[in-house]
């Protein structure tokens, strides 16, 4: 944070992702404005949980020792996986762009890009072979699950389908407004066998407890409404569905970022979000286990 931090009015600054921490006394807050409106929220250290997480927030009334139900999931790729594209007419830095799908925003820009006759340069993608991301996250689920002393039930939600989508979206896209050759071909399949890859070695790590492995409960919304943004949704807008009939004794355990599916719902269930690091590894990853592979010869120097 301390490349990140600078003084506003006598506050310490730094950002965590689209946050904000804030320091104000002894105390440390972590706020933003969104759509939701302005969120300002304590943040606590990480004391009595001893995983590796800077500190964690409370969304709504949270209690974790009478939590009866539980609702986790965690990202796959991260932005080291990006696109690099060239533009059909080169411009400033020569009309060429590093963008990463991980991201909405980053997301909508790239199909942007290729609806404009922009060409697909580099595909890079994390293998993840250490998974330090999500085995901090997991981590820290499972060290809260444990702190819940009545919990029957402990939903889990690894976004396979929503990533094949976001790949083939990709590809369907590239194959209408660019040029699709063999080599994009092969790499796009490479990358719809990473996420399996990475989604079974997922699944595993929340094995890794055996009192809270015969609790946990896998679900995959997407096979049904096809659509990512509401699968991410569905567990907190229909509970009841995945057996938790008491959303006053359930609670979220997420990355912070995801504090958005609780608001986007009405707040049903209460969240405790982790604050991993400094800076949010998912949106600045500093480990490089990746492949990256040419698919298309560049006209200008990259």
């Amino acid at each position: 944070m301390e490349e990140n931090t600078k003084k506003i009015e006598g506050k310490e600054i730094g950002k965590y992702g689209n946050w904000i921490f804030t320091r104000e006394g002894r105390e440390l807050f972590i706020q933003k404005t969104d759509e939701f409106g302005e969120l300002k929220l304590p943040l606590y250290t990480k004391k009595g949980f001893s995983h590796d997480i800077y500190g964690y927030i409370e969304w709504g009334d949270v209690n974790i020792r009478e939590a009866e139900y539980i609702v986790a999931g965690t990202c796959l790729f991260d932005k080291r996986w990006k696109i690099f594209t060239e533009a059909k007419k080169p411009h400033k830095n020569d009309g060429l762009a590093e963008l990463s799908p991980a991201s909405a925003l980053e997301r909508q820009k790239i199909f942007k890009k290729l609806k404009s006759g922009a060409k697909v340069i580099d595909v890079q993608y994390p293998t993840d072979v250490s998974f330090r991301y999500h085995e901090r996250l997991i981590n820290w689920q499972l060290m809260v699950a444990k702190k819940a002393k009545n919990l029957k039930k402990m939903v889990v939600h690894i976004p396979r389908g929503e990533y094949h989508y976001y790949i083939q979206q990709l590809e369907d896209d590239i194959r209408e407004h660019s040029y699709f050759n063999a080599k994009m071909k092969k790499t796009f399949a490479q990358m719809h066998d990473s996420v399996d890859f990475m989604a079974d070695a997922i699944w595993n790590m929340y094995q890794q407890d055996f009192k809270i492995q015969e609790k946990i409960e896998f679900i995959a919304p997407f096979e049904k409404v096809k659509d990512p943004i509401n699968s991410y949704l569905e567990p907190y807008k229909n509970p009841e569905k995945y057996g938790i009939d008491d959303v006053s004794r359930c609670i979220g355990v997420e990355e912070i970022s995801e504090i958005k599916l609780s608001q986007a719902t009405g707040g049903k269930i209460s969240v405790i979000g982790a604050v991993l690091d400094k800076e949010c590894p998912y949106l600045n990853p500093t480990f490089t286990d990746v492949v990256k592979k040419r698919v298309n010869q560049a006209r200008y120097a990259l």
